[in-house]
């Protein structure tokens, strides 16, 4: 699965919160490059449907669990958020019992914030102010590495 692509950032200034809105509710869609397969999708959009706050979410089938996708694209989408919607902080909603996209959202810096109800069922609230992410390293160039 390749990086989640979102606007350019020379395009930052011409994203509008309604066009965020337009935005959030099409998600994208994850393919497998071995099999080109749909596996999930991922995105983002205002909290509540009127932010400030930006929530990422993303959904991957069963039988792409467990081999780094959710952090790939959630890492790829709260990078986006901050970056080029200028987001103060991302938030993500998870069933208490999903032990792995709670795993997921911790290792991108999110800590719990408060217990909801979201869809009917509790949910906890997960997020990350701007100033307290990290950013992932570069990834290096698979060129590079076979010439080092």
């Amino acid at each position: 699965m390749g990086r989640p692509r979102g606007p350019s950032l020379a395009r930052r200034d011409a994203l509008g919160p309604a066009r965020v809105r337009r935005r959030a509710r099409r998600p994208r869609r994850s393919r497998s490059r071995a099999r080109g397969e749909l596996i999930g999708d991922a995105g983002l959009h205002p909290l509540g449907g009127r932010g400030p706050d930006i929530e990422v979410g993303y959904t991957l089938a069963r039988s792409a669990w467990g081999r780094g996708y959710g952090t790939e694209a959630a890492r790829a989408l709260v990078e986006h958020a901050f970056a080029a919607l200028d987001a103060p902080r991302v938030v993500a909603q998870v069933e208490p019992d999903n032990l792995a996209s709670r795993h997921v959202l911790e290792k991108l810096g999110m800590t719990e914030r408060a217990t909801r109800i979201a869809h009917g069922r509790p949910h906890i609230l997960y997020g990350v102010e701007r100033a307290d992410y990290v950013p992932a390293p570069p990834v290096e160039d698979a060129q590079a590495r076979a010439g080092a």
